[in-house]
Order: structure tokens, then sequence, then C-alpha cells
């Protein structure tokens, strides 16, 4: 829309004459539609739409991968906690031994070869693994839920969480099926693919077809208003003819984008297919 108004006065001498001001005023609407010809808007819409599923389906992949290892770590974490008190347990069998053995020593009962066997056993360096282990789990479990390492506290309990089972597994296509990742390269592949679509399209004529419709009034204030109204439409036509190679060059790298995403799409496929057999085949040997 356009719109416009204003006014004159006519001066002699710097001094206002009896004449009246006199104004003008218009209102108009502009508009333009270039036809979709040759598809290179439909393939503009499916390469914007196939890039948001995209987005869309990396971001909830980024929400799987944290989920699962906000509860790897949490294992990891009991686990270690569990370790360590049966550490603790042993050490103190362990000392308990050592203490009889020294006494058998002491009473001559037993060999400095069995009091050097006792004190061996006591392996008071168990508990540096497991409690660096502790310390890496907590720090990583921290950091994952947007806090520094240490400020975060510990989750409760001891020992090992129970397993209280899953849903169904199915079939491994169904486990591929629910995969952001997988969902994401495809995605991926049809964007691009819908790219050469654009890319081609301008090879094409390009039809615009612009109008205007104006109304206008003239000499507002005097004896004679002019009331004019006009309406134009017109049609241009965009005809390329030689651009040195430039739309070429342009269909060819989209189409090595296109071939670039058809082998990131099988190379993330077939990653998928390993992890779901190794992850089946983990399954069964803890069963």
């Amino acid at each position: 829309a356009s719109g416009g108004a204003g006014a004159e006065a006519r001066l002699v001498d710097g001094r206002d004459r009896n004449d009246p001001v006199q104004g003008d005023a218009s209102a108009g609407l502009l508009f333009s539609w270039t036809p979709d010809l040759f598809g290179g808007r439909r393939r503009s819409v499916e390469a914007a739409e196939a890039e948001a599923r995209r987005r869309a389906l990396v971001r909830d992949d980024i929400a799987r991968l944290t989920a699962a290892d906000v509860v790897r770590r949490y294992i990891e974490i009991r686990l270690n906690r569990a370790r360590l008190d049966l550490v603790e347990i042993s050490l103190g069998l362990q000392r308990d031994s050592l203490d009889l053995v020294r006494a058998r020593f002491d009473a001559g009962i037993a060999s400095s070869l069995d009091l050097a066997r006792a004190e061996a056993d006591v392996a008071e360096a168990q508990r540096g693994p497991f409690r660096e282990s502790l310390a890496a789990s907590s720090a990583a479990l921290a950091i994952l839920t947007g806090q520094p390492p240490g400020a975060a506290a510990l989750p409760a309990g001891a020992g090992a969480p129970t397993f209280a089972g899953g849903p169904s597994i199915g079939l491994p296509r169904d486990l591929l099926r629910l995969r952001p990742d997988v969902r994401a390269a495809e995605a991926e592949l049809a964007r691009a693919t819908a790219a050469i679509g654009v890319a081609e399209a301008d090879f094409y004529p390009t039809l615009t077809i612009p109008g205007a419709l104006t109304a206008s009034l003239t000499g507002i204030g005097a004896a004679d208003v002019i009331e004019t109204v006009i309406a134009t439409i017109a049609a241009n036509l965009d005809i390329p003819l030689f651009d040195s190679g430039g739309r070429q060059a342009r269909v060819d790298a989209a189409e090595a984008r296109a071939r670039e995403a058809l082998l990131a799409y099988r190379s993330v496929l077939l990653t998928a297919l390993g992890e779901a057999e190794t992850a089946l085949a983990a399954l069964a040997a803890a069963e």
C-alpha cells in the first residue's frame, strides 16, 4: 500500500497572497506476482521444510544422547560407591588377617614369608582407581546438569540400581526408525535433493506480473478538484541467455552436495545398524 499528501501556497516577495492553499492526496495498492512456472519456488519450500525437520531431529538426538549420558553417569556413581564399600570391607578383613599373622609371627608360629604375604594382601591402592572414577563421574554429571564440578549434590542411594525393564525391542528396523540421527540424515538428503531443483530452475525464464492501482485528488482547496484513478499492470519476462557457465556450476555444486548427503546418510545408517546389532548382542549376553 502507498499513500501521500501535500499542500502548497504561493508567496510573492515573502508575503502570502490571497490565493488559497492548494493540496493534493493520493492512495494506492501495489502488487507483484511471480508464478512458479518451473517449480523453483516449490523446490525451495521443500528444501526449507526438510532443513527445519532436520534441525528439529538433531535437537531431539541431542536430548536423547544427553539423557542417556545422565543415566550412564548416575549408574557409574552408584557402582563406584558400591565398589568402594566392598573394598573397605575387604581391607578390613585383610587387616584382621594381617593382625592374626603378625601375632603368629611374634609367637614364632608363622614365618617372615607368611607375614610378607599378609602385608602384601592389604592392598590400600585398590581404592585409588574407584575414587578417581567416582570423581570423574560426579564431575561429568554436574556438568550435564548445568553446574560446575563439585557444586551438584551427588545422587543418594547405595549399591547398583535395579533394572525394572525397558520398552519392547521389536525388530532391529524398529530400533532404527526410532533414531533421530538417522531421520535427520534422511531429511538432509531430501534438502540437498530439493536444492538441485532450485538451481535447475534458474535455467528457465522468470515471469513477473507487477501492477498498481492509484487514486488521487489534486487541487484540494481550489475551485476545481481533479480526481484521478490509474490502474496499471505489466508482465516482465526475464530470459537467461549467457552467464559464462555460472548456472551450470551452481547445479553441479548442488548435485555434489546431494551425493555428499547420500554418502553421509549411508554412513549414519550403517553406524546405526552396527550399534543396534551390538546392543542386541550385549543385551542377550547380559541376560
